[in-house]
């Protein structure tokens, strides 16, 4: 067999451990030295006796065959897994066979790295077998639990040895793991089951009352990772003795409604198709309990319909859920029908009360909760006092709350000194109503703390009471809260139709639109009463008093600052087709347009000779239309300014509003959320450091 030359044993050598090609000095330097080791004994060096007789008659072997008798082995230092013979051709590859590919192995809990069968000589005579990475397709995540399976082995077992029925190593005593993580242990629960007699480990053997399966699932915490109570549909009434009877939920254990019952995973419920309901009311004994859930600390609650609690003196608040000091997570739950009747207490949360909880709500509808009271009442649907609990993606309509001798507060909601966050919310159809005394806030009501609202909808809710009603869709009370990016529309009060605000301290309405809003007494779209907030981004679009401030009204104490407010098509039967400033009130108007207005030039903006009002940077569609002094002096805009149509409220390239704001008292971003735009076609006329933020509510976008 010929032994490969000395040349082509050493270029991809070389090249191999990162010298690539080298200079042919280099190369014979090299070979000088391993000669003089007797590295090459048995190696044939160019031109040397030995009888070559290649077929073109060289002596320098690159292509010859060897007709010398060695017979040592290959001395390439191949570190494949191939087999084969080298032929002392030169080529590395010659003679091997990959047919020996490494075992596969997990990368990690998740990630299979797999070898070909056969491989792929490469240039080094090394066998490359072109790994690949594959998620492990694991019935119900069982890659996610070592403890089940041995770190080498567990993704093949993945790959479909794994029963999915197999207990988890750390779910002790039969039950079955959650099928979304290895970790969670499950206690099955089914209205249906013939009796209670299961131990809950299995669909099969499911416990038959809820109550009895929240209870099996408390002993595990602790043991398993998380625990789960998986609830078949049906309906599950708390009623067991008493109206002092609830579902007690426990820390650490989730429940789950919304199974058909048989689902291995938690992903294949679905709550909607699958009711499961937990009932205040029980048929045999015609009864009802005062709190159908009540919550703790680490537990949650979701996919159920939650209803027909009845919450009276003995415990006047959370008929459908009360969360008193703790804080659950409460998800795709809906609080229908739960009521709180009371003639010696103040009824609070008939659809869910929070005190002092940090309560996390989440895609929830509260609908057509009651309260009825001689006394102050507070949130239908909702009451939260201290804490700060979060609000998000809930639907509150038709709740309802009464008071024939006090007040009536917040018919969806109401966020007593408390630091509660909502968003993306909507309460429609609201209620609040008070025979003798006060009525605020059909949609919600704010008192105290600094609660947030941002990209919420309040639509078409009413208010009623005598002597007083105010916040048809929102009302704050002394409360440092955030109003951004909210719609109000078509909301009905005495005073105040969208919004009313009241008291020190004062909040900040941002980007809010105003629509179709209606009042007897004033401030269709925000009524003001002692109070200063900044109005800013705001846009007021066929708002209607029949009284004065179609749009905005003004009493008794505080400055307002309206700025880049747009205010188009509002009227009022008594002065003050926009705005309205009665005694002691003020208002600082900049930036803002007010166009299309009912009997444009007359009384646009009323100011009573005992109030004050200061406008700059801001356009009328014709002057004189107020009363109010501009200051600075020769900032108006008058004069063909808007060009848009009524159902769009954006200038026009060529108005004369572009360019022209105070841009040091402009918002970053408009209403729409757009930056500030230097219009290259336009002079600018604004002031302040940006002398090119526009005039109005909307930045023109070229």
């Amino acid at each position: 067999m010929g032994t490969p030359t000395p040349a082509s044993f050493l270029f991809p050598l070389l090249e191999k451990n990162g010298m690539g090609a080298k200079p042919a000095s280099f190369v014979i330097i090299v070979l000088a030295l391993l000669a003089g080791c007797n590295i090459f004994s048995n190696l044939e060096l160019p031109g040397d006796d030995d009888t070559d007789t290649g077929s073109d008659g060289d002596t320098d072997g690159d292509t010859d065959t060897d007709t010398d008798t060695d017979t040592d082995a290959d001395t390439d230092a191949d570190t494949d897994t191939g087999t084969g013979t080298d032929t002392g051709t030169g080529d590395p590859c010659d003679g091997v066979i990959c047919l020996d590919p490494p075992a596969n192995y997990c990368f990690d809990s998740g990630t299979l790295v797999e070898y070909e069968d056969t491989g792929v000589c490469d240039e080094f005579g090394e066998c490359d077998y072109g790994p690949s990475e594959h998620e492990c397709p694991c019935v119900a995540g069982a890659c996610d639990c070592p403890e089940h399976y041995d770190p080498e082995t567990y993704c093949e077992e993945c790959l479909g040895n794994w029963d999915p029925g197999a207990d988890c190593a750390i779910c002790p005593a039969g039950f079955g793991d959650a099928g979304d993580d290895c970790g969670t242990c499950v206690v099955y629960v089914d209205a249906e089951m013939p009796d209670n007699a299961g131990d809950g480990t299995t669909w099969a053997a499911a416990r038959r009352t809820l109550q009895d399966g929240i209870a099996a699932a408390e002993v595990l915490v602790g043991t398993c990772g998380h625990v789960d109570v998986w609830v078949a549909a049906g309906t599950y009434n708390a009623w067991v003795e008493s109206a002092s009877d609830t579902f007690q939920l426990a820390g650490g254990v989730a429940l789950y409604g919304g199974f058909a019952g048989g689902e291995v995973s938690r992903g294949e419920r679905d709550w909607t198709a699958n009711a499961t309901i937990l009932s205040g009311y029980d048929a045999a004994v015609t009864s009802r309990v005062r709190h159908v859930v009540t919550g703790a600390d680490d537990a949650v609650l979701d996919g159920f319909t939650v209803r027909d609690g009845f919450a009276d003196d003995g415990g006047p608040w959370g008929a459908g859920m009360l969360n008193d000091g703790v804080s659950p997570a409460v998800t795709n739950c809906s609080f229908l029908d739960n009521e709180i009747v009371t003639v010696l207490n103040m009824p609070r949360g008939a659809g869910m009360a929070n005190l002092d909880a940090s309560t996390t709500v989440t895609d929830c509808v509260f609908e057509n909760n009651t309260m009825s009271s001689p006394l102050l009442g507070w949130g239908a649907g909702m009451y939260n006092t201290g804490g700060a609990p979060l609000i998000t993606g809930c639907s509150f309509k038709g709740n309802k709350v009464i008071s024939q001798d006090g007040d009536a507060m917040g018919g969806g909601m109401a966020n007593i000194e408390t630091d509660a966050v909502v968003t993306q919310c909507s309460f429609e159809t609201g209620e609040a109503e008070a025979f003798n005394g006060g009525a605020y806030g059909a949609g919600m009501y704010i008192e105290g703390g600094s609660t947030e609202i941002r990209d919420c909808d309040f639509v078409d809710n009413y208010i009623w009471s005598y002597p007083e009603s105010r916040g048809g869709g929102l009302s704050i009370a002394s409360a440092a809260a955030l109003v951004e990016g909210c719609l109000f529309d078509g909301n009905n009060a005495m005073t105040g139709g969208g919004l009313d605000i009241r008291g020190t301290p004062a909040p900040t309405v941002s980007g809010c639109l105003f629509r179709d809003n209606m009042t007897e007494m004033g401030g269709s779209a925000i009524a003001v009463q002692g109070s200063s907030p900044t109005i800013e981004n705001g846009v007021f679009d066929h708002n209607w008093s029949n009284g004065s401030g179609g749009a905005v009204r003004l009493d008794t104490g505080g400055v307002v600052s309206l700025v880049n407010c747009t205010f188009f098509d509002n009227s009022a039967v008594y002065p003050g087709h926009v705005l309205a400033i009665h005694a002691g009130a003020g208002a600082v108007i900049r930036n803002c347009l007010l166009w299309g207005n009912s009997e444009s030039g007359s009384w646009l903006v009323f100011r009573d000779p005992a109030a004050t009002c200061t406008m700059s940077h801001s356009a009328l569609q014709a002057v004189p239309a107020t009363d109010c002094t501009e200051d600075p002096a020769g900032t108006m805009v008058a004069g063909g300014c808007a060009v848009f149509a009524a159902d769009d409220l954006h200038l026009a390239g060529d108005s004369p509003c572009v360019d022209a704001a105070d841009g040091d008292v402009a918002p970053e971003l408009d209403f729409d959320g757009n930056p500030r735009v230097d219009v290259p076609w336009k002079e600018n006329t604004g002031t302040g450091a940006i002398t090119y933020a526009d005039i109005g509510a909307f930045e023109y976008q070229p």
